[in-house]
């Protein structure tokens, strides 16, 4: 296999990074071992690869240490939860719904069922038991709502696996945003802010807009990013692939053009972000500080991102194909027999 090459972000917005970086990275780290995410040698070298820590930095630059250290911990579970069903047991539809039928009901009571115990449950209601307490009950509604809807994307992208081909154009970018996780994670980046956002603040349309932007933008340069790795293990739902099959183009046209529609949604992006500023202008002067710090944790992501994509390793070591034995399961699986379907 040839050596991986880090694609070449363009740089939209100016990154920075957090002095917590390092310490989230360590604290993460510990954590996971802790949780029971990672128990092997193997799975401590995937967890640092990824940079977690340093992921969480830059997205949130101006967060307190805790903040960055629980986005660490949230985006390494994340990361873990894509890696079981990438590349671990789970690569059915079937077999991954079964196994995460259990978090559902987790994130609605940040406590784990005896009888449903497994280590990403644990960290799930560790993560959630922390999270609640400091926000409103319409917070924990839709971060709960967003992280099932990014957990059971993954049904649909191993259903697309089975089928041996890409969805279409609308159906991927309609399927990408849950699968992304990038909802969820905008969720507790906004948290960063010191408290979440009133609902009737959040709901605005074009606020809703600019979420799906970041969303969009983020989702798609990591298809570019992560091509090589995902391709190996028989991914059908990148945005490369996609283009490639849907309009026939080569390899390099096809990033090319994803590259394109990133450079458009980054043009829309800021262009909404002024209507933003427009429609708050007039509220009570702790709501706009509050909007522009969570408009710079969307532009800190955008600007990130392209920065950790380059310098993670977690894309550099794709796997030859077929289930990676060392991925140790780490969900409940209510139907072992699912698992073969």
């Amino acid at each position: 296999m040839a050596t991986f090459v880090p694609p070449k972000f363009r740089k939209y917005f100016e990154p920075n990074l957090s002095p917590h970086a390092e310490v989230a990275e360590r604290a993460a780290l510990q954590w996971a071992r802790d949780m029971g995410l990672v128990c092997s040698a193997d799975a401590e070298e995937r967890w640092r690869n990824a940079e977690n820590g340093v992921l969480a930095g830059y997205v949130a630059p101006l967060a307190s240490a805790e903040m960055v250290t629980i986005l660490a911990q949230w985006g390494g579970l994340l990361f873990v939860l894509d890696d079981q069903y990438a590349e671990g047991r789970y690569t059915s539809a079937e077999g991954w719904r079964s196994a995460i039928l259990h978090l559902h009901r987790v994130m609605e009571t940040a406590k784990v069922d005896p009888d449903e115990d497994s280590p990403a449950a644990r960290a799930l209601a560790d993560l959630v038991g922390r999270l609640y307490p400091r926000v409103r009950s319409a917070w924990r509604r839709r971060f709960a709502k967003h992280a099932w809807e990014s957990f059971d994307a993954a049904t649909a992208e191993n259903a697309y696996r089975s089928l041996n081909r890409p969805p279409g154009i609308n159906e991927f970018v309609a399927l990408r945003r849950p699968a992304s996780a990038m909802l969820p994670h905008l969720d507790v980046t906004e948290l960063a802010s010191g408290s979440d956002l009133p609902p009737e603040i959040y709901d605005l349309e074009a606020l809703q807009e600019l979420i799906l932007a970041t969303t969009d933008i983020v989702a798609w340069s990591n298809d570019v990013a992560s091509l090589e790795k995902e391709e190996a293990c028989g991914e059908k739902c990148n945005f490369v692939l996609v283009l490639e099959h849907a309009e026939g183009l080569s390899r390099e046209a096809a990033i090319d053009a994803v590259l394109g529609r990133v450079s458009e949604r980054v043009e829309q992006y800021v262009e909404t972000e002024r209507v933003v500023k427009h429609l708050i202008r007039r509220e009570p002067r702790e709501i706009r500080e509050q909007v522009d710090y969570v408009m710079h944790g969307f532009r800190s992501w955008i600007g990130g991102q392209e920065v950790w994509h380059e310098k993670a390793e977690r894309f550099r070591s794709a796997a030859a194909g077929g289930t990676v034995e060392h991925i140790t399961p780490l969900v409940f699986v209510a139907d072992p027999g699912a698992l073969a379907t």
